[in-house]
Formats: structure tokens, C-alpha cells, sequence
């Protein structure tokens, strides 16, 4: 029987941190010192700290979530890979996620005093806001479960198969934002506050009754979300996303022109 890669349930903290470096600790450690940095004041705040690679998460997702296997080995992106393993952590073990560009200021159990049975996320501005929008969302760069299979959780894995299609034309950021990013968990909260609706008819419910939702700048107490110094990893993929994107607009117009023409030549004869 072979080793497992990742830990058994039984072994993780309800209150575990949850990290991912693809390409696993010692790669990290020697390539961005800085953020392994980041991962070791986390392992020092907290009493369980765990840092996913992607063989950990692959043999995972193979063994617990097979179905959503082929969805996890067909995106064309890790940025894509690194946000659905986020979702499969947390259904898998609960506790909190946290990116790996973020830097530890204090102990996050302070967060969940209060807050010990509901899930948490940061309203936040939206980091794409030049493609999309300057209004405030639900971003998934922090995230906490207070138990394995919360309902939320469960709902976001039913939904990720519905949504991992590109459509046709469909600029490479918007896919990754809508099918698995933070437009993705923004709907899926939506849907989730419908379906407690549904159960609980007496009165009406918000999202603040089905999840809690603290702001930026009160997570900016416990640890900084590098905004302005956003990992090489990052910078990377929206370029590349970005760079594909202008590829899919020039062969668009190139196909409607053609189109244009062909109508011209028809009409002239």
C-alpha cells in the first residue's frame, strides 16, 4: 500500500493553516525566500501549519474528489489548479487558508473567538479591478471552514463542474475568475444564501446571516495581503492571461472582418 502524500483527517487541527507552493517546500525555500519566510511566521503563530504541493494535492483530489480529477489536470493554468485545491482543502479538513503572499502580523484564532461555528471570508476591493470592476467582493486570498464538508464547501465543489468550460471567445481572465476565482465564490455565497432561504421561509436572510464577512482592513490586523508587491507567481500568470487574451481579440476581429468582407463581395456580385 503506498505512502500517502497528504495528511489523514484524523491527524490536522480543526484550526489548521492551509498553504500551497506547487512546486513544494524546498523550492520554495530556495527560490522566494521571502515567502518561505512567510510560511514559518505562520508555523510559528499557529499550533498546525500545513504546505501543500502539488503532488499533495493531486494524490488528494485522485483518491477523495476523482470526479473533479480531469477538471483539476485540464485547466491550463496552476493559478486555476492552486484555487480549486483551495476549495478541496478546506472541504477536506476545514480550518483556515491563507495565500502564500501574505505576510503574519499576529494569530488568526483570535478571529474565529467569536466566530467558532460560521465561515469566513474578506470583503474586499477587487484586485482586477482594471478588467472588471472597483466594487467591493468576496475575495478567497483568506478563507476559513469551522468544519470538513461545511455545506458552503460542499455546494462550491458541486458547482465547479458547471462552471470550468471556456466559453467561446472568453477572454483567459474572465474564465479564471468566473469558473474557480473570486467571481466564482462571490455567486456560489449567492446561491448558498438561497438554498438557507429556502430551508428557513419565516424571515429574510443576508449573507452576513450565512457567512461572515470581515473587511480588509480589519484582516489588516492580523496579517498583509501584499498588494503592491505581489509574488513573481502572480505577476506572471496575468501577464500571461493578459497576453492570451490580446491573442483571442485579434483573432476575433480577424474572423469578423473576414466575415464583413464576405458579406461586401456577396452583396457586389
Amino acid at each position: 500500500m503506498s505512502t500517502k502524500l497528504y495528511p489523514q483527517q484524523c491527524q490536522v487541527s480543526p484550526f489548521a493553516i492551509h498553504q500551497i507552493w506547487m512546486e513544494g517546500e524546498q523550492h520554495l525555500k530556495e527560490k522566494e525566500s521571502k515567502l518561505f519566510k512567510n510560511t514559518q511566521q505562520f508555523k510559528d503563530l499557529h499550533d498546525d501549519h500545513y504546505l501543500w504541493s502539488s503532488k499533495m494535492i493531486g494524490q488528494l483530489i485522485k483518491d477523495k474528489y476523482d470526479d473533479l480529477l480531469p477538471i483539476y489536470t485540464g485547466y491550463p493554468y496552476d493559478i486555476m489548479r492552486i484555487h480549486l485545491a483551495k476549495y478541496v482543502i478546506l472541504n477536506e479538513y476545514g480550518g483556515f487558508f491563507i495565500d502564500i503572499d501574505c505576510v503574519p502580523k499576529q494569530s488568526l484564532y483570535d478571529l474565529i473567538d467569536n466566530n467558532i461555528h460560521r465561515v469566513l471570508l474578506s470583503k474586499d476591493r477587487d484586485p482586477y479591478k482594471k478588467i472588471k470592476s472597483d466594487k467591493k467582493f468576496l475575495s478567497n486570498h483568506f478563507m476559513f471552514s469551522p468544519i470538513p464538508q461545511h455545506p458552503l464547501l460542499l455546494m462550491i465543489l458541486q458547482m465547479i463542474p458547471k462552471t470550468a468550460k471556456k466559453k467561446k471567445l472568453e477572454p483567459h481572465l474572465t474564465h479564471f475568475l468566473r469558473s474557480v476565482g473570486p467571481y466564482f465564490l462571490h455567486k456560489c455565497v449567492k446561491q448558498y444564501k438561497k438554498m438557507i432561504q429556502r430551508e428557513i421561509k419565516s424571515k429574510k436572510i443576508h449573507t452576513s446571516d450565512v457567512v461572515e464577512m470581515i473587511e480588509a482592513d480589519i484582516l489588516d490586523f492580523y496579517f498583509i495581503h501584499d498588494h503592491l508587491n505581489e509574488c513573481k507567481l502572480e505577476q506572471e500568470w496575468i501577464k500571461e492571461l493578459r497576453f492570451h487574451d490580446k491573442i483571442v481579440m485579434s483573432s476575433s476581429q480577424v474572423a469578423l472582418t473576414i466575415v464583413c468582407v464576405g458579406a461586401v463581395m456577396v452583396i457586389l456580385i
